[in-house]
């Protein structure tokens, strides 16, 4: 069986492991892609894709305490405590002394975690998980 579908695969499993930023998970699977192309010293073009991937990985940096399991940072708490209110993304941003693309980011992050598309959704999940 040809080892290029599942070196293709791998490296696409790669990618979208590192934007996710589960950086162990994508070590092994490079690993393992690493492994495979041992085995094939003429391998075309996938030794550079490899590479680059490894070279993605080594750029991005470890994520903090909290982000990827689910739990709000405490910068989202606070953003998540100011929901409540009805005050516009500028004026959250006036508040904790941000730019309004990073209340947005923030905002997003939670939605996300939180598993829920609006504000009045976070609002609700935060008082039934007690975050707020």
């Amino acid at each position: 069986m040809s080892p290029w579908p599942t070196l293709v695969g791998l490296l696409a499993l790669a990618e979208v492991l590192i934007a996710r930023g589960d950086r162990s998970e994508a070590r092994a699977v490079l690993s393992e892609a690493h492994a495979i192309l041992e085995l094939y010293p003429d391998a075309g073009i996938f030794p550079d894709l490899l590479e680059r991937q490894e070279r993605k990985l080594r750029k991005t940096r470890p994520s903090r305490a909290g982000s990827t399991d689910g739990r709000l940072t405490e910068r989202e708490l606070e953003v998540l405590r100011l929901l409540r209110t009805e005050l516009p993304v500028s004026e959250l941003g006036k508040l904790l002394y941000v730019s309004p693309s990073t209340i947005k980011s923030h905002v997003k992050s939670v939605y996300r975690k939180l598993g829920v598309s609006s504000r009045k959704e976070a609002v609700e999940q935060a008082y039934a998980r007690k975050l707020i």
